[in-house]
């Protein structure tokens, strides 16, 4: 045998040949790949950092998907407020011209009442919308329609809001109020008075929570069902209710007549001097004057405005006229004469959400809280300037003509949802000071928040990204260098390998 290399030297040649061609392979990959490795194995002193900045990215992307989410509702409450905003400031100018003018006609308290109407029906929408199945103005209560407003025309409103027995709530607490109270038995009681307020009395103490002036709905009872407004709470057991009614007043021939005045809308006064006074029989429902004929020139379906009598002031819708009397519409409760009866009581307010608020996490260091309610004091008060108007059908005792002080407290409301402005009327003072511009600027100051978050977001998901990248990728110009040199190398060592094996003794004897 006179070959030199042996099977050993020829075994670690190969092996070198072979880690030489594998860094050449590694090379290849990195150049086609940009990656300095395949597998965490590769890059074992870096995994833990690259891992830890990997978890961030992640973290970071999901809040991203959140924080789209957020802004996309965000950008429909805004559309709804913008769009809120221009009902109100159109609305708000209808009543100024239709306050301005004179007389207040027929035709004008309709155009008005209309527009009410058609109003209140844009704030359901708007408080209504909608986005991902999610009811935006409700609370936590994503599920539930937050303005519950079910009528279909202005003539089923004036149907449910007399403006006379049954007027739109005074107050936020009357106008938000929702409560349901039932008592097993018989629990009701009904008094109706010639000379006093109407009553009704519950066997316990169930009325504790009501509000004077929100509206009830009696039901169950029979002879009493409907819908009453509750003047006054006198205590946890009794409650007094607007009906329509003359209270006797001198009724008789014998009695001394009331110095009283009747005025009609069409601006006819008729004082004592030609009446001779005033006779109120309440179980007639009659106004009688002393001076035969003096009341000729009323005719039936005229709104009626008594002052200056004392019990019977305010108004009254003429139902039939013989020249003398006027026999006038009445509403009263069938009195149940101490024995109490089964039924139910129910206020309805408009708004169905909840008051809590939702929180969104924006990161891991700021979250937003969405508190805007269709119950926002801008939106409320809105709304019942808006029922204040529409209430009470024209021509009767209820409607705006024969209230026409209903327009500047409709003004003073809407000024206050609008734009915080106060003004001088019977329901502004004591109102909650939120207005819409307020809501406004709240939600823009959250699109506001959302945007640099997820800006300030995406420059830290850069540049972890960029610290990433500097461990994983590898640079071309470099990896290529290498591969050069490994490729060079392994053609060498191939060399070298069949050099060392062609090697003889024969060569050198």
């Amino acid at each position: 045998m006179t070959r030199i290399a042996s099977a050993a030297a020829n075994e670690h040649l190969v092996n070198v040949a072979m880690r030489t061609q594998q860094r050449m392979f590694d090379a290849q990959r990195q150049i086609a790949s940009e990656q300095r490795s395949a597998d965490y194995a590769g890059i074992a002193q870096q995994t833990p950092r690259l891992i830890g900045l990997e978890n961030a990215r992640g973290l970071l992307s999901r809040f991203d998907e959140t924080t789209a989410v957020i802004e996309g509702r965000l950008d429909l409450v805004d559309n709804s407020l913008t769009s809120i905003d221009g009902t109100l400031r159109d609305f708000r100018q209808v009543v100024l011209d239709t306050d301005s003018s004179e007389p207040l006609t027929a035709t004008r308290v309709r155009d008005v009442q209309t527009w009410a109407f058609h109003a209140l029906n844009d704030m359901a929408a708007y408080l209504n919308t909608r986005a991902d199945g999610r009811y935006l103005f409700a609370g936590s209560a994503v599920d539930t329609a937050p303005v519950d407003f079910p009528y279909e025309s202005l003539e089923e409103f004036q149907a449910a809001f007399d403006g006379r027995t049954t007027t739109a709530a005074p107050t936020r607490d009357a106008n938000l109020q929702g409560v349901r109270l039932e008592n097993p038995g018989n629990w009701l009681e009904f008094e109706e008075s010639t000379t006093g307020a109407s009553r009704i009395l519950a066997t316990t103490a169930m009325f504790t929570g009501l509000e004077p002036g929100s509206t009830i709905t009696v039901g169950g009872t029979g002879l009493n069902d409907g819908r009453y407004t509750v003047t006054r709470v006198v205590d946890a057991q009794t409650i007094e209710v607007a009906t329509m009614k003359v209270i006797d007043e001198s009724p008789l021939p014998a009695d001394p007549p009331v110095a009283a005045s009747l005025s009609t809308p069409g601006g006819l006064t008729l004082n004592p001097a030609a009446t001779g006074g005033l006779r109120f029989d309440g179980g007639a429902g009659t106004l009688s004057a002393d001076v035969a004929g003096s009341l000729a020139g009323i005719a039936p379906g005229t709104v009626v405005r008594v002052s200056g009598s004392g019990t019977n002031d305010g108004t009254f819708e003429v139902m039939a006229n013989d020249g003398t009397s006027l026999t006038v519409r009445t509403a009263t409760l069938t009195d149940t004469g101490g024995a109490p009866v089964a039924g139910s009581i129910r206020t309805d307010g408009y708004y169905k959400g909840d008051h809590v608020a939702e929180t969104h996490r924006l990161d891991t260091d700021r979250a937003l809280t969405f508190n805007v309610t269709a119950d926002h004091p801008a939106f409320e008060k809105a709304m019942r300037a808006m029922t204040l108007l529409a209430q009470g059908a024209d021509g009767t005792a209820g409607g705006l003509a024969a209230n026409p002080e209903r327009l500047k407290d409709a003004l003073a409301l809407l000024n206050s949802a609008i734009d915080g402005r106060s003004a001088q009327s019977t329901m502004a003072p004591g109102e909650d000071p939120g207005h819409l511009e307020q809501v406004r600027g709240q939600v823009a100051f959250e699109q506001m928040i959302v945007r640099e978050t997820a800006e300030r977001r995406r420059d830290l998901s850069a540049a972890f990204e960029g610290r990433a990248s500097a461990i994983e990728r590898i640079d071309p110009a470099e990896a290529i260098t290498r591969f050069m040199a490994e490729s060079q190398a392994l053609e060498a060592s191939f060399q070298a390998i069949a050099r060392i094996r062609g090697l003889s003794l024969t060569q050198y004897l």
